[in-house]
């Protein structure tokens, strides 16, 4: 046990480095996601057959193959990467596959009433998506899209692999070190096991705002669309 605590400022700096791959990999994974999404459900042929390739092929494909591939074999052709980067993007853009079904099956879910609504009042495009769509799409995601982030977190594990010296790849270090498997790793299960706690309580916290958020925002697109039915019938009589 003692071994263990001198070793702790080593295994400290494996975690900072695991949070900061897990907090690059889920913006790309955000922005991928929606950027999919929208264009499998609402671009053009070209643009959904595109999307579409990417999607099927990370979400058919073993993610640490495609590690091995960016970091191992790509440098055949002359593209070198760093395990960092290599690391980030590619777990970034994996779970962006997946998150996109996520976000199209929301966005698909919105009422067309909504829609209808949103053009009686006058928006257009991305105004129309960004101030009427999401709001009311957003709150199916929040729970799945916790799910990947939990996920996300553990699959940085597989970038030891590729020399990362992450939390679990500095973990393995200090078993060689100390010789005391099940010490460390069971202090490794506890550590991704309170990281998952935290990401999962504060995804439900989300949930609860972006619940109240929604209902808010489609209640007020149908009073907007009732006041303006009722107005033109009113000036019809008239």
């Amino acid at each position: 046990m003692n071994r263990l605590i001198e070793e702790l400022p080593y295994l400290w700096g494996g975690l900072l480095v695991t949070l900061k791959v897990t907090a690059m990999a889920w913006v790309i994974m955000v922005v991928l996601a929606f950027l999919l999404a929208v264009g499998r459900a609402y671009g053009p042929t070209a643009v959904r057959w595109l999307c579409t390739g990417v999607v099927e092929t990370f979400r058919g494909t073993a993610t640490l193959v495609m590690l091995f591939w960016a970091f191992y074999v790509m440098p055949q052709f002359g593209v070198t990467l760093s395990p960092m980067f290599t690391g980030v993007v590619v777990l970034g853009v994996a779970e962006a596959c997946y998150a996109s079904e996520i976000v199209r099956g929301s966005l698909l879910s919105v009422p067309r009433g909504q829609w209808e609504a949103a053009h009686v009042l006058g928006l257009r495009g991305w105004r129309r998506m960004v101030r009427v769509i999401l709001p009311q799409a957003v709150p199916t995601m929040v729970p799945p899209f916790g799910n990947l982030s939990i996920a996300l977190l553990k699959f940085t594990a597989l970038l030891s692999f590729i020399s990362v010296h992450d939390l679990t790849g500095r973990a393995q270090d200090v078993r060689y070190e100390i010789g005391q498997s099940v010490l460390v790793f069971g202090f490794l299960l506890v550590i991704y096991y309170l990281l998952s706690s935290t990401i999962a309580f504060a995804f439900r916290l989300l949930e609860k705002r972006v619940m109240v958020t929604g209902r808010g925002r489609a209640d007020m697109v149908r009073d907007r669309k009732r006041r303006g039915a009722t107005q033109r019938a009113g000036a019809e009589a008239r």
